[in-house]
């Protein structure tokens, strides 16, 4: 028998990204939505709204009453047989799958490599700017071969062989949890597990979660499934997504920066001693603050690497050799003698500084006339200035330090301290 594949789409009434989930299957792949009438729980919607999304989203509708997902379910791969499908790809109407996994299924159908299919996805939280940290571990099944593959509840089945694809072969983008708050209120009060929702989460969590992205163990029923949500660069196959159905944030520009109100552009003083890839990510992570640093005196040490060469190769930065190691304090001294600013930045050079993050800084110290010396908050610190981070890389670093710069000043005040880490330290020169 030649090999039929079809999407089929099991769905009630929640259409926010389903024609993104039905777009970009390639011709010989019939998209079929199965709408059942009744919902899988009391909460009944516009299912006939849902019709008129489905037709206008290219699929072949189908409509029945469905009172349960596994009813529903046996129902649709059962259709799809009698029309002659051998293969159906099971996303949900808020899974978009990309390109590169979609081939990858296609051809395991065509050469008949296995009988269901299970893939990776990344799980996005508020909207495609948010992902769930570390990785969702369920993996959902998204291809089974119709009549050998059969369903016993949820995304599980039983029979024939299984296949399980890693994230190399490509991915599923799940907006699960992604939509305004009447989405996901509907969501948690009309799924099949709704009587598992842990009480309070949707104040505590959900409503909370926007003065607080630092929120650990979010998800409603197993807090532990959805570590944190980080901040990303939105992924391109998600973009007309995020720009249609989240126009105010894909507008959003970040702030640009300026020397707050009684500051002055400051002078950056980093002690080194070896360590030149460290300088170097340092050094070059406080290039595009012009607009807030006066200039930037590296002391050496007498490193053994080429230390003075990487700090030489930036442009504006004052280097001081020294010929032997004079130890940490006397470097910054002899950074700070030369310096030219009333604030003095004491850095070590394994830092990487966020613009807005300096910024705010900056502003901490000269929120009062009696501040002599301001310290930030970081990923690794004693003291207090530690906290748990929410990205896993440094090219979600910014991101990160943009929305903690804009936190609630009510979760995270500026707090008087009998000390401060000196691996960035900003001082008032007349108390240094």
């Amino acid at each position: 028998m030649a090999t039929q594949i079809a999407v089929c789409l099991l769905i009630h009434d929640d259409t926010s990204f389903l024609k993104y989930a039905l777009a970009d299957f390639p011709a010989g792949v019939d998209r079929f939505a199965f709408i059942s009438r009744v919902p899988w729980h009391e909460m009944v919607g516009d299912w006939e709204g849902t019709v008129r999304e489905a037709v206008k989203a290219g699929a072949k509708v189908v409509v029945g009453d469905r009172p349960s997902e596994l009813e529903h379910r046996l129902a649709s791969y059962s259709a799809l047989q009698d029309r002659g499908y051998t293969h159906a790809l099971i996303p949900d109407g808020d899974e978009i799958i990309e390109p590169a996994l979609l081939a990858n299924l296609i051809n395991i159908a065509e050469h008949d490599l296995a009988d269901r299919v299970y893939v990776e996805w990344d799980t996005y939280w508020k909207s495609p700017e948010y992902v769930i940290r570390p990785r969702e571990r369920f993996s959902p099944c998204i291809l089974i071969k119709l009549g050998v593959a059969i369903p016993v509840g949820g995304r599980n089945f039983e029979g024939g062989r299984q296949l399980f694809l890693s994230q190399d072969y490509g991915i599923i983008h799940h907006l699960s949890y992604a939509g305004s708050d009447e989405r996901i209120k509907r969501k948690i009060e009309t799924w099949g597990h709704a009587n598992e929702v842990i009480p309070g989460w949707w104040d505590r969590v959900w409503k909370r979660w926007d003065d607080d992205k630092l929120q650990r163990n979010i998800h409603p029923t197993h807090p532990e499934a959805y570590g944190f949500a980080e901040r990303i660069h939105v992924p391109e196959i998600l973009k007309p997504v995020f720009e249609t159905c989240f126009p105010d944030e894909a507008s959003r520009q970040p702030d640009e920066l300026a020397v707050p109100r009684g500051a002055s552009p400051i002078s950056i003083i980093i002690p080194v001693y070896g360590g030149s890839e460290d300088l170097e990510r340092c050094l070059a992570s406080i290039v595009p603050l012009k607009a807030l640093v006066r200039e930037v005196i590296v002391v050496d040490n007498a490193s053994p690497d080429d230390c003075v060469a990487v700090a030489k190769s930036f442009d504006g930065v004052t280097v001081i050799e020294n010929s032997e190691n004079r130890g940490f304090a006397a470097a910054c001294n002899q950074g700070a003698a030369i310096a030219n600013s009333d604030q003095l930045l004491f850095l070590n050079s394994d830092t990487i500084v966020p613009g807005i993050g300096l910024q705010r800084l900056m502003e901490s110290l000269t929120a009062s006339g009696s501040i002599a010396a301001a310290g930030p908050l970081t990923n690794r610190a004693g003291h207090g200035q530690q906290i748990n981070v929410t990205y896993t890389s440094l090219d979600t670093m910014d991101l990160f330090a943009e929305d903690f710069a804009n936190r609630s000043e009510a979760m995270f005040p500026d707090v008087e301290r009998d000390m401060l880490v000196g691996f960035c330290l900003l001082v008032r020169r007349s108390v240094f």
